[in-house]
C-alpha cells in the first residue's frame, strides 16, 4: 500500500491503501465479468468456459499484480511522492 501511495508522506499511504482495498474488493466483479466476457461466444457445455469459471478468483491476483507493475512503470516514487525541502 505505500509503494502503491508514496513512503513520502502519511496522505500517500492513506490513498494507496485505498487504492488496494477498493481493487481487492472489485477485483472479484470484475474476473466474473472478463470470464462471462470471454464465454459469451461459447456453448454451455464447453469445458474451457467451465476452468474459467472454476478459478475466476484467481485473477483478483492478476490484477493486483498489474496494479503494482503499472504504479511502479509510470509512478516509480509512489502516486504522492516525497517532496523535496530545501533550505
Amino acid at each position: 500500500m505505500v509503494i502503491v501511495g508514496g513512503s513520502g508522506n502519511n496522505y500517500g499511504a492513506v490513498l494507496g491503501a485505498f487504492i488496494i482495498w477498493f481493487m481487492w474488493i472489485q477485483s472479484s466483479p470484475m474476473g466474473l465479468w472478463v470470464v462471462e466476457m470471454i464465454s459469451n461466444n461459447m456453448q454451455d457445455g464447453n469445458t474451457l468456459v467451465e476452468f474459467l469459471e472454476d478459478r475466476v478468483f484467481y485473477l483478483r491476483l492478476i490484477f493486483m499484480g498489474a496494479i503494482l507493475l503499472v504504479i511502479m512503470r509510470f509512478y516509480p516514487s509512489g502516486i504522492l511522492p516525497e517532496k523535496n525541502k530545501e533550505l
